[in-house]
């Protein structure tokens, strides 16, 4: 029966599930999501929705319910069972402990077939039998374990071997650390791979880590009583994600939370003696908590489904209110149940021989979706008759214009509308995706799908955008492309040594992506290819950037190359003997190096040091030779590079070229 109108207003109204707030999300460029917040979705029965205070649309909340067994009474074949003790859902399939046929069920929740997956009706089982298994667990990877309740054990099924391994106890009916006492229940908890298990009549819960032989107390275990660091008859079981345990404490009608690593329970429902008040328990036998912290009890003697909503004082009875209705069926000792995200709440109607399978809502039947301006708010409907109303929000029509063609003005408002051969099109901040599309052989897309100017013109770009709720926009927008600008370096540059023309294009600043022309006058549009190098002149050399097809303005280049005497000659007369300017030989890592061989007819006593570095002056390196053949410059790049050696009396300096 629900509890009466008095009894729920008697609680502090700020509690979440009495305080509905209405709050507006953008949904699309073209509306706007209301969305109830602050209260628990399964107690609500109906929603109107309304607009300027006129009735917009009623939802109503009514989930469907489905049975699995039950029909006809009990039966041992495989559409019935006899006192079913747990369910759990794994896959589509339903697992269920039968636990007087001493048999572990199955049953396909979008059909009518069920067979025995475990039990001594299978032929091809070669295990003992199952003796009153009393829970089925399935962890993520659809792993089976059972609470193999009198033969004292916790099993796991091997659907490989069809065999069952003991995980915990299976060392005979004791107290002992190996031993269990009718264990009721089995969690595994899914990171840790830790077995806990409640221990029933050594009133404690045993919690037993992968491969070990004996389980470590973690609640209870001090006797059998009421008391914060007691338990009595301890049933059902739910380990969080932070392995604190919620235990439903049977013999004291009372949920207690024991907190990892702490020697004593906290009442988190219940408590408050026997009996069928919404703040009491009697004979909780399951317990299940969802993320948000409810606790769903199965109320064994009270024959209800309690919903505890977390830390509040009291429960609400969400199934089993003692009729037969479309809401909520009549329930005989509900004894465990489990909730799935995607197939809702699962009871294990005990005395009726069957599994009621109840829709649970979605997130989504708390939201509305307006397209309108206007004044919005909701009244919301209990499933105890008492009705609620939320707060008014205000839509207007700036919320509501077209968000995606904004966000396109401005993404176009960024977009650099003229812009050079060789530039591509981008803008910054943007948080939107865009795609483009390029309709003509003005613009490329380049490999990370951004448009780059080819050719020189107007050219149509197309923008597709879309924002955060999946709107789909497009626009299109003129871009200009101009030419590569002319070559702005029309600087005199004087040199005292050799230029190849290398060593101009190395002086000339270009775009990255420009291939630079040198031409001998400003007319013509033959190019220099190659040349001689240049000595003891001036020279001017018109300049072009060329790039993806167009070429840019002359501009010119003025070197004026000052004459330089070579003298091989030592100031006391002895020669150095260039043997050779290039030579070739087998030198390792490069069989096909070049290098520089020179030979001297002074002692090398006298030769302080040879220092080689490039026309410009970059020094590459200093050698002090030790003998009067050396050989330089195996890892030199191709050029001209100078060689000057400094001796006791001078020096002198002279040029070599490497060509390969």
């Amino acid at each position: 029966m629900f509890f009466s109108c008095c009894a729920l207003w008697s609680q502090p109204t700020d509690k979440g599930i009495f305080a509905p707030k209405l709050h507006a999300r953008e949904n699309t460029c073209e509306s706007i999501d209301l969305i109830i917040s602050n209260i628990n979705k399964h107690l609500i029965r109906e929603i109107r929705w309304l607009k300027n205070d006129s009735i917009l649309v009623g939802r109503s909340m009514e989930g469907k319910q489905l049975l699995f067994g039950g029909k006809n009474g009990e039966g041992s074949d495989d559409a019935h069972f006899r006192f079913p003790s747990s369910a759990v859902v794994h896959k589509d399939q339903l697992y269920i402990a039968d636990l007087f046929n001493h048999r572990i069920q199955t049953w396909e929740l979008k059909g009518t077939k069920a067979s025995t997956l475990i039990g001594n009706t299978n032929d091809n089982w070669s295990d003992p039998e199952l003796n009153y298994p009393s829970d089925v667990f399935i962890d993520s990877k659809g792993q089976l374990y059972i609470a193999d309740q009198e033969n004292n054990r916790i099993v796991l099924f091997d659907s490989k071997t069809k065999s069952l391994i003991t995980v915990a106890g299976g060392n005979g009916r004791g107290s002992s650390a190996k031993q269990l006492k009718s264990p009721s229940a089995v969690f595994v908890h899914e990171k840790t791979g830790n077995i806990y298990v409640a221990d029933t009549y050594n009133q404690r819960i045993q919690k037993w880590e992968p491969g070990s032989k004996n389980g470590i107390t973690v609640a209870g275990g001090n006797g059998l009583g009421s008391h914060h660091n007691q338990l009595k008859n301890p049933s059902g079981i739910f380990v969080d994600e932070d392995e604190n345990i919620f235990i439903a404490d049977a013999g004291n009608d009372r949920i207690q939370l024991w907190k990892k690593d702490t020697d004593f329970g906290i009442t988190v429902a219940g408590g408050n003696g026997r009996g069928n008040r919404n703040d009491q328990l009697r004979d909780p036998k399951g317990v299940f908590v969802n993320d948000a912290g409810d606790i769903y009890i199965a109320d064994f003697c009270n024959h209800r489904i309690q919903l505890w909503p977390k830390e509040n004082d009291y429960g609400i009875t969400i199934a089993g209110n003692g009729v037969d209705t479309a809401d909520s069926l009549l329930l005989n000792y509900p004894k465990y149940l489990f909730i799935s995200n995607e197939n809702g709440l699962f009871i294990t109607d005990q005395h009726n021989h069957r599994i009621v399978q109840k829709e649970l809502l979605t997130d989504k039947a708390l939201v509305q979706e307006v397209k309108t301006p206007g004044s919005y708010r909701a009244r919301i409907l209990l499933k105890n008759g008492v009705e609620l109303q939320t707060n008014t929000v205000i839509i207007d029509s700036s919320q509501l214009t077209q968000k995606t063609q904004e966000l396109l003005k401005e993404v176009s408002q960024k977009i650099n509308t003229k812009i050079t051969m060789g530039d591509s099109i981008v803008f910054v901040n943007q948080p939107t995706s865009i795609k483009w599309v390029v309709k003509d052989d003005l613009l490329k897309m380049n490999e990370r799908n951004i448009p780059v100017a080819q050719k020189a013109g107007i050219a149509k770009v197309t923008l597709l955008a879309e924002n955060n709720y999946g709107c789909s926009f497009s626009r299109t927008v003129s871009v200009t492309i101009i030419p590569p600008p002319p070559v702005t370096r029309d600087t005199s540059f004087t040199y005292d040594l050799i230029v190849t023309k290398q060593i101009l294009l190395d002086q000339i600043s270009g775009l990255p992506n420009a291939e630079i022309l040198l031409f001998k006058d400003a007319g013509t549009t033959d190019t220099i290819k190659n040349f001689e190098p240049f000595t003891n002149q001036v020279k001017k050399i018109w300049v072009k950037q060329f790039i993806n097809g167009q070429i840019s303005e002359s501009s010119n280049f003025k070197i004026e190359f000052l004459p330089r005497r070579l003298d091989f000659k030592l100031p006391f007369g002895k020669k150095v003997i260039q043997s050779r300017t290039v030579a070739i030989q087998q030198v390792y890592p490069n069989p096909s190096a070049h290098y520089f061989s020179l030979v001297f007819n002074i002692p090398v006593s006298e030769i302080l040091k040879i220092r080689i570095h490039t026309i410009t002056g970059q020094e590459i390196e200093n050698i002090q030779p030790n003998e009067s053949v050396i050989r330089f410059g195996h890892h030199y790049v191709p050029g001209n590079y100078v060689v000057t050696i400094i001796h006791k009396k001078g020096q002198q300096s002279l040029q070599l070229i490497k060509t390969k």
